[in-house]
């Protein structure tokens, strides 16, 4: 499992699916790997072969005005996915990305806090093959 951490964006792979706090792995698993900058992030994604796919989600909350989508945008792109963001009528914003499952795990973990000014109450979300028709990450409205 791999978690982007805080507004630091600090990122942990943990064979035991848990997080950390501050870089130190809360599981103690020796093969917990911290990376907190973009290169390592990269690398660490590098090494993955999954094949890609698709995470649908919902946020419900303080989600509209407070520079979500744009936030949504620059994190799916610092993943490496691909896909859209866009405000939907009855104040949520709907996701929609592609990748390899690693980044979308991470995603998802920066879905369920958002942006600083963002309040997320709630996150639904659906898991699927990938289209791989998508291409970059676009803010639709």
């Amino acid at each position: 499992m791999v978690g982007l951490l805080g507004r630091s964006q600090t990122l942990l792979r943990c064979e035991r699916s848990s997080f950390s706090v501050g870089g130190r792995a809360s599981c103690g698993a020796v093969s917990c790997v911290c990376v907190t900058d973009a290169v390592g992030l990269r690398r660490l994604l590098d090494m993955q072969t999954d094949a890609p796919e698709r995470l649908e989600a919902i946020v419900h909350g303080r989600v509209q005005g407070v520079f979500f989508r744009h936030f949504t945008r620059q994190t799916a792109e610092e993943l490496g996915l691909v896909g859209t963001v866009e405000n939907q009528p009855e104040g949520t914003v709907r996701v929609i990305a592609e990748g390899e499952r690693i980044a979308l795990e991470s995603f998802l973990v920066w879905l369920h806090q958002g942006p600083e000014l963002a309040r997320v109450d709630q996150v639904k979300e659906s898991w699927g093959t990938a289209s791989q028709s998508l291409h970059g990450f676009r803010i639709l409205r």
